[in-house]
């Protein structure tokens, strides 16, 4: 049971460990003195949907990929939940 219970903290402890590194990765984005942000500056309207578009492109992978990882939490988390009701 111990070694279990150690294998689901080491899951966590990684899963953390992971999205922090990816938001230590993104900078911060500010807007320059004419309120404009750096990324979108100069862009045309259909280059600004474009963005938009890859935008929630990406952030629907990185939910994706969260999902899978609280999936596999859940998991693992039943299959402990199963071995505790089993040695009681």
């Amino acid at each position: 049971m111990k070694k279990l219970f150690g294998i689901f903290l080491i899951l966590v402890a990684i899963s953390i460990s992971q999205n922090l590194e990816a938001q230590e990765n993104r900078t911060l984005i500010e807007r320059g003195a004419d309120g404009e942000y750096d990324d979108t500056r100069g862009k045309t309207n259909q280059n600004l949907l474009q963005h938009q578009k890859d935008l929630i492109k990406d952030q629907d992978a990185q939910l994706d990929n969260l999902a899978g990882v609280v999936q596999g939490i859940k998991y693992e988390n039943q299959n402990f939940n199963a071995e505790v009701t089993d040695q009681n």
